[in-house]
């Protein structure tokens, strides 16, 4: 196998991050599978619309400065409700689809996130490296 990837159940775990590059520095290690559940959040509950965005960024800047080469997200559209999902749990998305304009003036609603995750994409360039840590992990 060339590599690993790891998912957000749990909080940020940078010290199994740490272990696993150790155990395999040949191996890659992809952030996988991250997303906030829970529903659909949006923009008029400002401070949690905002919260949502900053938490699924910390998590990809934290897979990007503890040894992982990517992100990616669980969810890239899901309707108004969080759906579909097999097993029910209706999550949040980058980007809601509302077709039928039930929740504002637009088909396609952009999140919190989308932004946030956006200047990962435009300001981390292909084969970036993170800076070396001089202070040890959390």
């Amino acid at each position: 196998f060339d590599g690993i990837a790891v998912h957000w159940y749990g909080g940020l775990q940078t010290h199994h991050l740490d272990a696993t590059h150790y155990v395999a520095p040949d191996k890659f290690i992809l952030g996988s599978e991250a997303c906030n559940c829970g529903g659909v959040v949006y923009r008029n509950a400002m401070e949690v619309w905002w919260r949502r965005a900053e938490a699924l960024a910390l998590d990809a800047l934290e897979d990007l400065l503890f040894w992982a080469i990517g992100w990616t997200d669980w969810n890239l559209l899901l309707s108004v409700a969080g759906g579909p999902n097999h097993l029910g749990n209706l999550c949040d998305s980058n980007i809601i689809c509302d077709p039928n304009k039930r929740i504002g003036e637009e088909t396609i609603i952009k999140q919190a996130s989308y932004y946030f995750l956006g200047h990962f994409s435009r300001y981390i360039p292909r084969g970036s490296r993170p800076l070396p840590r001089t202070t040890p992990a959390p």
